[in-house]
């Protein structure tokens, strides 16, 4: 992506209310899915700028990896310490690592090869435990100029992603569309926005009005009152928690 995706990125992901939403909703489900509280061996694949650092930090032991050096960069900055992998995922993951939780939030739309990407993950992977909850843009219909700025291949259906997940192996815990109640806006925006010749990343990606913000995020972060029991028929996401088949499970 472009150094200015990950500038604004960075200034936009700790106040924006879909950052603090999303993050909200992810702690659910993390809380709902873990065997255990804290304790976790945990790797974040496609950490980019590290938005997600202090809420994946609270459940155990988090590696964190990504193969941009420029998104790197800014999450170096704000965590020195982190344990963070530069390089091609899985090759730059050490093979003797096993976690029980792998993240993948809003990643598998970056990856061409997306089946091949969740079938890396299986010897990443503890045997006994191992699941991995991502999280991708919905609704194909709505792909326009951010996907572009954002270099996704493509937003998913329902159908479309439960294909990803068996073809690559895995079982589904739980699989349910998210920011649900804010769609016929942000839908409506998202078809605005795509009808323009011009395009402003900047423009789209800025923080609302405080008042707007805290609306939306109040709005958007009330969906964990029934995530994961719940699945949202549509939405402009959706989420996904999976466990590879047992023939598929390596050691």
């Amino acid at each position: 992506m472009e150094d200015v995706v990950y500038d604004t990125i960075f200034r936009i992901e700790k106040d924006h209310f879909w950052s603090r939403s999303r993050r909200v909703i992810v702690g659910k489900v993390l809380r709902k899915f873990l065997k255990k509280p804290s304790g976790n061996t945990i790797l974040d694949v496609g950490c980019g700028v590290g938005a997600d650092y202090e809420l994946l930090t609270q459940f155990g032991a988090v590696d964190f990896v990504d193969m941009e050096e420029r998104a790197l960069r800014y999450f170096r900055s704000e965590h020195p310490t982190a344990s963070v992998f530069l390089g091609n995922f899985p090759d730059c993951v050490p093979r003797d690592k096993r976690y029980n939780v792998i993240t993948m939030l809003d990643v598998l739309e970056h990856i061409e090869e997306d089946v091949r990407a969740l079938e890396a993950c299986v010897s990443l992977l503890d045997p006994k435990d191992g699941r991995i909850l991502l999280t991708v843009p919905a609704c194909p219909s709505l792909y326009g100029h951010t996907d572009k700025a954002n270099r996704h291949f493509r937003r998913y259906t329902r159908a479309s992603l439960k294909r990803v997940i068996q073809t690559a192996g895995y079982s589904t815990s739980f699989l349910s569309y998210y920011n649900t109640f804010l769609f016929p806006i942000e839908a409506l925006f998202r078809l605005r926005e795509n009808r323009k010749t011009r395009y402003s990343l900047e423009e789209e990606y800025a923080v609302p009005n405080t008042v707007i913000n805290s609306l939306c995020r109040l709005i958007f972060s009330a969906e964990r009152h029934f995530l994961p029991t719940f699945s949202f028929p549509f939405g402009m996401s959706l989420m996904a928690v999976i466990t590879p088949n047992k023939k598929c499970s390596r050691g």
